[in-house]
């Protein structure tokens, strides 16, 4: 089973990211997210190539079985 990372996203500027969390967002098997348009307009802009997918039922848990996963959360 993978490590569970949880980033957040900026609540102004998507590009007000951490450095971490661009390293772990970038290096993690899967970036899940209950926004998937915002986790990827997110992605493009720091040039991460990470697949998206929803944060919906199990998809967590499920994703974790194959490697690490970063769970993108956004609404402060």
């Amino acid at each position: 089973m993978g490590t569970l990372y949880v980033v957040g996203v900026p609540p102004a500027d998507l590009n007000d990211l951490t450095q971490r969390a661009v390293r772990i967002l970038g290096q993690v098997s899967f970036v899940v997210a209950d926004d998937i348009d915002l986790a990827r307009r997110l992605l493009a802009r720091q040039g991460i190539a990470t697949p998206v997918i929803a944060a919906a039922g199990e998809a967590v848990l499920e994703a974790l079985e194959s490697g690490d996963v970063a769970l993108l959360c956004s609404g402060w």
